[in-house]
């Protein structure tokens, strides 16, 4: 009969690690009854403490921990390569120029099989682990943002730059992280159609490793079916008018504010890739040498030099917090946050930044503005139709 019981109290254990990726990854139903189920197991092993043991806790724990092992492989392998790869092109086209914008993009809402798909895809333990905890993150991220408006802006942006080209181009849409996937539409593109040029548009502000990724991917293609009618537009790093947008869309958020009382924090969420070294410093250096553009632009209108403030991984002032506490001391009471990598954050660094100003409000009780990107601006839009445009003269 002990013999029993003791095997009772493995198979709790075990589905007590079952129960815990339950709860780490899914949401709604499964979460609460994970919880739920979690709470009656840790009541059942307390009222057992009187037979704990060494040997007895040790059995348990390993236990506990093939639970965790097993949920994980699980879930990984079930919702991995669940995502449709179809694309919209279904006819062949023409002598028209072909226009892929290509971005980061996120799924709308939590969605395990999405997030799943963008993760590194190694086989190996602590890859495994640290997708669950990735998953985690991504969990907690849309309970405090609710939803991720990345492909919905997206959206809007291209269809401002449809209404621009005219009918010598077709534009598509396409994402890194989401449906309708670069790597699959770019291959539609180039198998199933006949366009006579290729212009493919990175959205992205410096030379990262994802701009080199599709640099890369893109090149390989047109070797391997021996074309060579393709163009690339370059990091927006460079642009004057992506400047002159940002500091418009600040001043559009910030209208009303006291200069006096006003401090700025340009906000980098690059935090570089350690595989290639020689991207990520060029990237770092492109970022750097635009928040400094416009942080001149901004001393140039009139904004104390000293109020102007950069975050980012790579520099002094790591945090918000940081550069909150140091805006204080120059009796800061209003706070325009910027973010400057991308035309829209990811829903992590919305989560993030979100919650940072509410603790900063409670503690202090700043009145903080927060801009989440450069956003879909009419002077953004233009650039990349002059870009475009500039690629096909230049054929």
């Amino acid at each position: 009969m002990e013999k029993i019981f003791h095997m009772v109290d493995i198979g709790i254990a075990l589905l007590s690690g079952l129960f815990i990726i339950s709860f780490l990854i899914f949401y709604g139903f499964l979460e609460r009854l994970s919880i739920f189920l979690l709470g009656i197991h840790c009541c059942y092993f307390i009222m057992k403490h009187r037979k704990w043991s060494v040997q007895y806790v040790v059995t348990l724990i390993i236990a506990f921990v093939v639970g965790i092992i097993s949920m994980t492989w699980w879930n990984i392998y079930t919702f991995t390569g669940q995502v449709s790869q179809s694309t919209d092109i279904q006819q062949e086209k023409g002598k028209n120029t072909a226009v892929l914008l290509v971005m980061k993009g996120e799924p709308e809402y939590y969605d395990i099989s999405l997030l799943l798909e963008k993760m590194d895809r190694t086989n190996k333990f602590s890859t495994s682990i640290k997708k669950i905890k990735d998953l985690y993150q991504y969990k907690r991220a849309y309970e405090i943002s609710g939803a991720s408006q990345y492909n919905t802006r997206a959206e809007s942006l291209y269809n401002k730059l449809a209404e621009l080209l005219n009918s010598d181009y077709d534009l598509f849409l396409s994402f890194m992280d989401s449906p309708p996937y670069y790597e699959y539409l770019s291959q539609d593109i180039f198998l199933h159609t006949k366009y006579e040029k290729v212009i493919i548009v990175p959205l992205f502000l410096t030379e990262s490793t994802d701009y080199a990724k599709i640099i890369e991917n893109s090149n390989e293609r047109i070797q391997q079916m021996g074309q060579s009618n393709l163009r690339y537009t370059q990091p927006l790093w460079s642009s004057d008018k992506l400047v002159r947008s940002m500091i418009q869309e600040t001043e559009r958020h910030i209208k009303g504010y006291g200069s006096n009382n006003l401090g700025i924090i340009l906000m980098s969420n690059n935090h570089g890739i350690k595989k290639d070294l020689e991207v990520t410093n060029a990237s770092l250096r492109q970022e750097m040498l635009f928040m400094e553009n416009i942080k001149r632009q901004m001393i140039k209108r009139g904004y104390e030099e000293r109020k102007i403030k950069f975050v980012g991984s790579y520099l002094p002032n790591k945090s918000l917090s940081d550069a909150m506490e140091e805006l204080q001391q120059y009796g800061v009471g209003e706070i325009c946050i910027v973010s400057i990598s991308d035309f829209i954050d990811n829903i992590l660094n919305v989560a993030h930044v979100e919650k940072k100003i509410k603790e900063m409000d409670e503690e202090k009780g700043y009145n903080v503005v927060y801009i989440k990107g450069w956003g879909d601006t009419n002077l953004l839009v233009e650039e990349l139709e002059n870009r475009i445009r500039l690629l096909k003269v230049e054929e």
